[in-house]
């Protein structure tokens, strides 16, 4: 009703979209989002401050590397892996260096994984690189989706399983996972992953 009055009168579909978007903002979701006019209208905005200093990383992660857009490692003198993930968007071979990584360290006493810049991406990305550190399938969350034609309005809750990957490097030493409020979307449901793993 507060926005009803403007939704009838705006003069173009940008300026529906604009207002639409404060109505859909509502759901605090930043997955809702509008196109018009060949335009992307953001819904829901909630700029995040990250709890880290990414500037600093090179002066603390020693032999830090940043190897491409997404993946940056480093190792410490201990032996102890460092793998940071900025994005689970990309193509196969944007994340070939963190499978190489993973296989350069996966003697190594410990292992951090910082995804405090990760704010989402692909999950079947993520579910594949967590697949690197399970042995056998896990239950990492469950959903439903909505359905208008079900008396509750809902499909039927679904598992989603973690399942090894087969193909890639295996790690088993201790593991540390790095979040923070940045992360969201598929790197949340990474971070579910990866809380299943033993050692981590």
């Amino acid at each position: 009703e507060k926005y009803q009055q403007r939704l009838l009168e705006a003069a173009s579909p940008e300026e529906f979209a604009r207002t639409a978007g404060l109505v859909l903002a509502e759901t605090k979701d930043k997955h809702i989002w509008l196109e018009a006019d060949g335009k992307h209208i953001p819904a829901y905005v909630n700029p995040v401050t990250p709890n880290a200093n990414f500037k600093l990383l090179p002066s603390l992660v020693p032999g830090f590397k940043k190897v491409n857009k997404i993946v940056c490692t480093g190792r410490f003198p201990n032996g102890a892996g460092y793998i940071l993930m900025n994005s689970w968007s990309g193509s196969e071979k944007d994340f070939e260096p963190l499978y190489a990584a993973l296989k350069e360290m996966a003697n190594a006493p410990g292992l951090i994984i910082d995804v405090r810049g990760n704010g989402g991406g692909s999950e079947t990305m993520a579910q594949k690189f967590a697949g690197c550190f399970v042995d056998a399938p896990v239950l990492y969350a469950k959903h439903q989706t909505l359905d208008s034609s079900s008396p509750d309005g809902f499909t039927p809750v679904k598992n989603r399983y973690l399942m090894p990957n087969q193909d890639g490097p295996k790690y088993r030493g201790k593991v540390a996972v790095l979040v923070g409020p940045v992360v969201m979307s598929s790197c949340e449901s990474f971070v579910l992953m990866m809380k299943q793993v033993d050692g981590c």
